[in-house]
């Protein structure tokens, strides 16, 4: 699990041609953990979000259900442009990356409480020094664990997996835009 903060390619280059659905689920969980348990972290510091303690099971389970959905999503469009794959190695895509962003969530967590709650410039200094040098590590690590991570499970190019992400990102936009009726309703008012 730890490789994936380390080397995330070695355990990609393991996992290529069988992913691993209790990996992938395993991680998805453990990650989804940290993202709640920076929520519960920062309400406890924060005098105004106590609403998010109330709804960090809801943002858990949410989380697993998204990032299933979109797993099956990203599988379908992978597969049409490649011919390869898995439902596992969609959902190995998706969530191997995610360790890396809840790890820098929860640095970013970290410093807000230091800053916060710490009465020593030193403290804070320190805390968003060290923030401030991860977390750009964390967030370039986990845009390149799901390229390499679509390349390597969907026996693929860069290319066919930056395209692959990029319809994904498409699809999600037009969904939300779709299940709001504030984006496209006056479009079809201006229209007429």
């Amino acid at each position: 699990m730890l490789r994936l903060l380390w080397s995330p390619g070695s355990l990609i280059e393991d996992l290529r041609g069988k992913p691993s659905f209790g990996l992938a689920f395993f991680t998805l969980v453990i990650s989804t953990l940290i993202i709640c348990g920076s929520i519960v972290l920062f309400s406890f510091v924060s005098q105004d979000s106590k609403i998010l303690l109330k709804t960090t099971g809801t943002i858990f389970v949410a989380v697993i259900v998204i990032v299933f959905y979109l797993a099956a999503l990203l599988t379908a469009i992978m597969k049409t442009l490649s011919g390869n794959g898995s439902y596992t190695a969609g959902l190995s895509s998706l969530s191997l990356p995610m360790m890396p962003l809840s790890v820098a969530l929860l640095l970013i967590v970290l410093a807000n409480i230091v800053n916060i709650t710490s009465q020593t410039i030193i403290a804070i200094y320190t805390m968003w020094i060290i923030t401030g040098l991860s977390t750009p590590f964390l967030l370039v690590l986990s845009i390149s664990t799901i390229f390499r991570a679509l390349k390597e499970l969907f026996e693929t190019n860069m290319i066919t997996a930056l395209l692959g992400f990029f319809l994904l990102k498409i699809t999600v936009i037009a969904l939300l835009l779709a299940s709001t009726t504030q984006y496209w309703l006056p479009l079809l008012i201006i229209a007429e």
